[in-house]
């Protein structure tokens, strides 16, 4: 059924529905959640660390949003935006398939193709620049009263991007170290030991 399955997907991806009732579903919960992270003491230390020393003006990709920007821009969001968005941006000149298994090779390369093989589009792929930016030390301190954790963040900008030979140590290290709860040592410290 792999053939099938990608001509229903082909069509889905390309001739999509955007049915109204469901866009004010998604703006709906889209909206709930940003309200429900006004009060979580996570939520607030990560944006307010992620604005700090963030020099980019609203509209710019890598600019980091308050609360109240994601919902003007949720509410500024309309089907026609979106209808053009998925006009300019969606495609399928760059891409990578995949699979494993009994098929017949030259049915799923044909599905493919005649899926795909045509939809191509006009805004080509382009890496954003991250150049680095050292913020100033600060530290802030986000009263949240209602709530009984506390929240601990800390930024250490460094000039390195995943393009950069030592990445992946540095990758590895945030991974035993760092990332929030998925981190050994927090699993040791937090959820092994209980403190």
């Amino acid at each position: 059924h792999l053939a099938a399955a990608i001509a229903l997907a082909g069509d889905l991806l390309r001739r999509p529905a955007f049915p109204a009732e469901a866009f004010d579903e998604v703006r709906r919960q889209a909206l709930t959640a940003i309200e429900s992270q006004r009060k979580e003491p996570d939520a607030l230390a990560e944006n307010a660390l992620g604005r700090i020393g963030n020099p980019y003006p609203r509209g710019d990709v890598r600019h980091v949003r308050s609360f109240d920007e994601m919902v003007e821009d949720v509410n500024a969001v309309s089907l026609d935006k979106i209808r053009d968005f998925h006009r300019r941006f969606y495609g399928a000149a760059r891409g990578e398939f995949a699979a494993a298994g009994d098929l017949d090779v030259a049915q799923v390369r044909n599905a493919l193709q005649q899926a795909f093989g045509d939809w191509t589009t006009g805004a080509p792929y382009t890496r954003v620049p991250q150049p680095f930016v050292a913020p100033a030390p600060q530290r802030l301190v986000i009263a949240t009263p209602d709530k009984q954790n506390a929240t601990l963040m800390a930024k250490l900008p460094m000039p390195l991007s995943d393009q950069d030979a030592d990445y992946p140590a540095l990758s590895m290290a945030n991974y035993l170290l760092g990332l929030g709860g998925n981190s050994r040592l927090w699993k040791r410290i937090r959820e092994s030991e209980g403190l």
